[in-house]
């Protein structure tokens, strides 16, 4: 709006009526309330400090002046506790951090700061633990610093268990197929896998497990997979698997449930162990026990053939002495003169 003179000149701007003033204080009230809730519903912990300098104008310290509940949560305190204490109330060693230089030059460049696994000892919070960070900071005006980080260890430490399980699996020479549940679909397909039935992991992943089980064995595997799948454990046994080349090996296998965070079944894990030597030596010994076998029944049928023998020449040997005995009885009988 303007205002002009008696003449009808513009004299410049005039008051705006109140109406407009009201609806631009209602405006920036509600975008003060939006940005409000955007900060406070902010999943990851964000601050405000403020740069507290000494005589020189050199920045020792930076003040708390707001913090969203995540950051309040995170640092145990509420937010009438936080605002007004210092990094150094918190975090004694603060001072010679270079976290401190960095963020004064944040403050003086006007760079952002970004911080990627940045990893700090949290005495009061974690008393003492080593956590690990991704922090960013900007710089909102010549005092004024802006913060927001994430602690990242326990995902840090969920990927490091993660690397040490694949290397385990990768190394293992046990032969380890993960499977999805129901389906029975291939999920992991380790090295030893490979190597034991021919099929790379590239040709197994996705693959259903069932190409490896021959059809007179499949009913029980659906059986003992129900039986996983429904929280049942179940004994390892010996079966059959073919391999890529057509070979059917017999091999030994155990099987374990994998579940959810809701102890829901999502997978199968099943370690498979070749027992082609296993079976050979067996049945070797199953062969040679079986020719003791058939020596200790040649062994007793000779003995008894034997003892036999050796009866028949007692028996003799009596009806020799029998015939001594009776030869001059014999000879004095009148009969047998005649």
């Amino acid at each position: 709006m303007s205002a002009r003179d008696a003449g009808g000149a513009d004299s410049g701007p005039g008051p705006a009526p109140a109406d407009e003033l009201e609806a631009g204080q209602r405006q920036a009230e509600l975008a003060e309330r939006t940005l409000r809730a955007a900060y406070d519903s902010a999943l990851d912990p964000h601050v405000l400090y403020e740069a507290i300098r000494d005589a020189s104008g050199q920045i020792i310290d930076f003040r708390f002046v707001d913090a969203n509940p995540a950051a309040c949560e995170y640092n145990q305190w509420d937010r009438e506790r936080l605002i007004g204490t210092t990094l150094l109330d918190q975090w004694p060693d603060f001072a010679s951090d270079p976290t401190r230089e960095a963020y004064a030059q944040v403050l003086v460049t006007g760079e952002p700061l970004t911080l990627d696994d940045a990893a700090w000892v949290q005495e009061r919070l974690f008393g003492g633990q080593l956590r690990h960070y991704d922090l960013r900071a900007v710089r909102v005006s010549d005092s004024l610093l802006s913060v927001t980080w994430r602690d990242i260890t326990d995902r840090r430490e969920a990927a490091e268990h993660d690397r040490r399980m694949a290397a385990v699996v990768a190394q293992s020479t046990e032969a380890i197929i993960v499977t999805d549940f129901p389906s029975g679909n291939v999920t992991l397909w380790n090295p030893a896998a490979e190597r034991m039935y021919g099929y790379t992991a590239a040709e197994m992943l996705g693959k259903s497990a069932y190409l490896l089980t021959p059809p007179e064995e499949r009913a029980r595997l659906h059986e003992l997979a129900g039986a996983l799948g429904t929280g049942e454990s179940i004994p390892d046994f010996d079966g059959y698997r073919y391999r890529k080349d057509g070979t059917l090996i017999p091999v030994s296998i155990s099987a374990a449930a994998i579940r959810d965070d809701e102890d829901k079944v999502i997978g199968l894990v099943s370690f498979h162990r070749d027992i082609r030597e296993r079976v050979k030596v067996e049945k070797e010994i199953e062969e040679s026990k079986n020719r003791a076998l058939e020596k200790v029944a040649e062994l007793e049928q000779y003995q008894q053939l034997t003892v036999g023998r050796e009866l028949r020449m007692i028996e003799l040997k009596k009806e020799i002495e029998y015939l001594k005995k009776s030869g001059p009885a014999r000879r004095g009988d009148p009969d047998s003169e005649s």
